[in-house]
């Protein structure tokens, strides 16, 4: 009877342990060969995103909306903010900027371009940052995970970046769409060669 009480309080001890790390880890208990890891995130090739979008800098913050289409090595990043309307085009061999004024769209074109990329902070790996879960993001399971540098992104499972916070930055997303037009990738007006 002895044995048998000792084999009874060891194993009410490893439950009640579970119990304790599966509450402190809200139900995330990796058991090699039981429960998947982190989920592998393939980044989606073609999406347009539109985000919520707010950037805090030594002039001060900005709030708007960004929206990113990318179709294979296309990119195009429009923001709309409380100070105006630009958008940056990354096609083929050449970089697009253009920005709304008064009169109309101006474009330049030219081989680089430096203003913020937000497509460089959803090239996470996955296996080397620290799994934060899931969330509900515009109508989309999300799975978050946080870098090294600080950075958290949610990605949906086909690989659509859905939330993005920095230090300086946030976004997230209010419409998601998995197809793309060309037309998307025309800027507003004919690009002039940069001087």
């Amino acid at each position: 009877m002895g044995k048998g009480l000792a084999i009874a309080l060891i194993a009410a001890v490893v439950v009640i342990a579970v119990a304790v790390y599966m509450l402190a880890t809200e139900g995330y208990l990796p058991i090699p060969g039981l429960t998947p890891g982190p989920p592998k995130i393939t980044p989606a090739s073609e999406y347009k995103v539109k985000y919520e979008f707010e950037y805090r800098g030594p002039e001060g913050a900005q709030r708007g909306t960004m929206t990113m289409a990318i179709k294979g090595d296309k990119v195009k990043v429009h923001y709309v903010l409380s100070k105006g309307e630009f958008a940056v085009y990354k096609l083929d061999d050449r970089v697009v900027g253009c920005i709304k004024t008064p009169m109309g769209w101006r474009c330049i074109a030219g081989k680089t371009v430096t203003p913020f990329s937000p497509e460089e902070y959803t090239k996470v790996e996955p296996e080397k940052c620290e799994y934060l879960g899931t969330r509900q993001i515009a109508g989309e399971e999300a799975h978050c995970f946080a870098t090294e540098e600080d950075v958290e992104v949610c990605f949906t499972s086909d690989g659509i970046p859905v939330y993005i916070k920095t230090q300086n930055f946030t976004m997230e997303a209010e419409e998601v769409y998995r197809t793309v037009s060309d037309e998307e990738f025309r800027p507003p007006k004919p690009a002039k060669p940069r001087p």
